[in-house]
């Protein structure tokens, strides 16, 4: 997630994307260099999604950024998503509060 404006890299404070595993050359973003290679060794890209495509980016040109597995409901607030999955417990906690 990232945790700051990035104007140069066109990335929000709040913006999630995901790091994937690509062949080496393969992959948005690379190099000729790389191409050329030929090698298969994976290379890492963070793929975010844009309103019109997908947002390619090196895990070095990321500055401010949090990695997660999940979010808690706070830190996820003012985020748009599709689908979400909520862990509540089975009986009523004190706690959980519309606070």
């Amino acid at each position: 997630m990232v945790t700051r404006n990035d104007y140069a890299l066109g990335l929000m404070n709040g913006d999630i994307g995901i790091a994937l595993r690509l062949p080496w050359g393969s992959g948005p973003g690379s190099t000729r260099a790389e191409r050329r290679s030929g090698s298969n060794a994976p290379q890492l890209r963070v793929a975010f999604l844009t309103s019109s495509d997908i947002r390619w980016v090196l895990p070095s040109r990321l500055q401010a950024v949090e990695t997660a597995f999940a979010l808690t409901v706070h830190k996820a607030q003012g985020s748009e998503f599709e689908h979400i999955a909520l862990v509540l417990p089975d009986t009523d906690v004190p706690i959980l509060t519309r606070e």
